[in-house]
């Protein structure tokens, strides 16, 4: 068997040739017969030995091709092996991956499975806790109302209580002040009985403050914080003048007394409850504020409520000093807006919670109740909150400013429209007055200690610079509210100007160890603009309660180390050098 590799090669070799390439044959085609001679026997001879040369070339030949063809037959052997080795390791190989792929679907099926069952047993688990966070709070709801109820049932017990002392105490100091304006009238009248020949017309010009004639009246009593005009129940005899003079006569210096009017100073631990008590009305005004947005969010009318807020905060902004018919039309845009606002939310609540300075009975007058609508308090306890800001950011460098701020203020809150059973809710602004600037109630403290800072209304994050600017717009701010003229209008004033008096009394009888630059700071602001308003109302008693805020009250400073006086203490002195100035007026 030849092999396909195999070499072809000849088997002829050129000694089994003629020279031409043709075998000699006789003519007949049959060999010659057989010759002897030496010749021809040398030629058969070599015939023989050609012939087994070429019979040798031809077994060499024959060996080689088998040998080829067995090693052939080796190498594909063995590239048959190898090529059944490599089927048979790929197809282990694919069996592996076969498996492997099998394991990997059931493992990637178990994982599965056990993810299905892991999240059914979550859900489960905060199915679970939901119910059980539900139930807690559910039980957690019924604690925090049973205690409500029991510290309202505390609360009711107590301001009942209050309100009884208080009324009774009222009724005590209005008697002592029926006593006193009668006797303040007398001397009043007495006063004008003598004969002033001796002062010349030029004489009292130029130691008057010129201002229109108005009904003179003694300070209120001691009601502080009492809406309504309680002014007009103890006013004075009426006293008509062209002008109110700048000499403080005998009568006046005894009704104000040796340093404040005695009506109006209240006992430090009194001055200290009613500051507690709106401190507690300003954090109850900030959950009420919490409450009636989650209301407002539960019924689906956050997002109107949360507008109109900012519809107000924007109005607010808009206060005009200068142009009286943009002031109006401010005033006009921001009562509907709070009206507004206090319908989006039917809701209604206990507003006497929300009320310190009337009684429960004055409180509920001729209702069954004492309900108002909750987006009316929600509106108004963000419209006190937005003033103030605006007297710390606008009246703090310019004074002026303040005005129609204030008269946008006590407009709103005398609006009979925004008045539950007729009782104004400014309570409201008066709790953020005594959280931002206690002094200007009689708040004392000292300034070299955290804790002192705190008590007095300043912002820790704020520099000493800023939180004077700040005090100063507070106390411009509280004059622009408190001395308002109502006296042609329909409506009670809610900051009645005995109010101004209280504030001005209360600071000017603080021992002398405990007054401080934030005192001085708002006494400076709360007098230098509003002289004019003050003196228009209390006549020749406000002259004297000026002259001691100006000379008296700065004498008792305490000196700082270098033994000079305090910035905020030498304004003070120097403010009568500006009255003089400003508004001709002479202490």
């Amino acid at each position: 068997m030849s092999s396909p590799l195999r070499r072809s090669v000849s088997r002829s070799t050129p000694a089994r040739h003629t020279p031409n390439g043709f075998r000699r044959t006789p003519a007949n085609g049959r060999p010659s017969p057989r010759v002897d001679s030496p010749a021809q026997q040398l030629a058969d001879e070599f015939s023989r030995i050609v012939l087994d040369a070429d019979r040798d070339f031809h077994n060499r030949l024959d060996a080689t091709s088998d040998e080829q063809e067995r090693c052939h037959l080796e190498a594909l052997a063995k590239a048959l092996a190898e090529h059944e080795a490599v089927r048979a390791s790929a197809e282990r190989a694919r069996e592996r991956l076969e498996l492997e792929m099998e394991r990997m679907k059931q493992k990637r099926e178990a994982d599965e499975k056990a993810g299905v069952e892991r999240e059914r047993r979550k859900l489960a688990d905060e199915r679970a806790a939901v119910d059980e966070a539900q139930e807690k709070e559910r039980r957690e709801h019924e604690d925090r109302a049973a205690a409500k109820l029991r510290a309202k049932q505390e609360n009711d017990r107590k301001a009942a209580k209050e309100k009884a002392d208080v009324e009774q105490r009222e009724r005590k100091e209005a008697e002592a002040a029926k006593v006193r304006s009668d006797a303040y009238a007398k001397a009043q009248r007495d006063a004008q009985a003598k004969p002033q020949a001796s002062q010349t017309p030029q004489a009292v010009s130029s130691r008057a403050i010129q201002a229109p004639a108005t009904r003179l009246q003694p300070p209120a009593p001691s009601t502080p914080h009492v809406n309504g005009a309680t002014q007009a129940a103890h006013a004075a005899p009426a006293a008509t003048a062209p002008s109110y003079a700048a000499t403080v006569d005998a009568a006046a210096l005894q009704f104000c007394g040796p340093l404040t009017p005695m009506s109006v100073v209240t006992p430090m631990n009194a001055r200290e409850s009613e500051h507690q008590r709106y401190l507690d009305l300003h954090r109850r005004l900030k959950q009420m504020r919490k409450d009636v947005l989650t209301e407002a969010q539960r019924l689906g009318v956050k997002d109107q409520l949360s507008n109109k807020r900012r519809e107000l905060t924007t109005a607010i902004g808009q206060t005009n000093k200068h142009d009286k018919a943009a002031q109006q039309a401010t005033m006009r845009k921001v009562r509907d807006i709070v009206i507004a606002g206090a319908k989006i939310l039917p809701t209604r609540i206990d507003i006497s919670p929300y009320i310190i300075s009337v009684s429960p009975v004055a409180l509920k007058g001729d209702n069954a109740d004492t309900l108002g609508p909750a987006g009316l308090l929600f509106m108004l306890s963000w419209l006190a909150k937005t003033v103030i800001r605006q007297f710390a950011a606008e009246a703090s460098d310019d004074g002026k400013a303040a005005d129609p701020i204030g008269v946008l203020t006590v407009t709103i809150f005398a609006n009979p429209d925004l008045r539950p059973n007729g009782v104004p809710l400014i309570d409201m602004l008066w709790a953020k007055y005594h959280k931002v600037c206690p002094a200007l109630f009689g708040i004392s403290g000292t300034q070299n200690t955290k804790a002192g800072r705190l008590r007095l209304g300043w912002d820790l994050d704020e520099d000493d610079a800023a939180n004077y600017r700040r005090f100063r717009g507070f106390a411009v701010g509280f004059a622009a509210i408190t001395l308002r003229d109502f006296s042609k209008s329909k409506n009670p004033n809610p900051a009645p100007n005995a109010l101004y008096w209280t504030s001005l009394a209360r600071i000017l009888s603080t021992p002398a160890g405990l007054q401080s630059s934030t005192q001085y700071t708002i006494l400076q602001h709360m007098i230098h603009l509003y002289v004019h308003r003050f003196i228009q109302f209390y006549g020749a008693a406000a002259v004297a309660a000026i002259r001691k805020a100006c000379y008296d009250f700065p004498a008792t400073a305490p000196r700082l180390s270098s033994g000079g006086d305090d910035p905020a203490v030498q304004a003070m002195k120097s403010l009568p050098f500006s009255l003089k100035k400003e508004y001709q007026l002479t202490l």
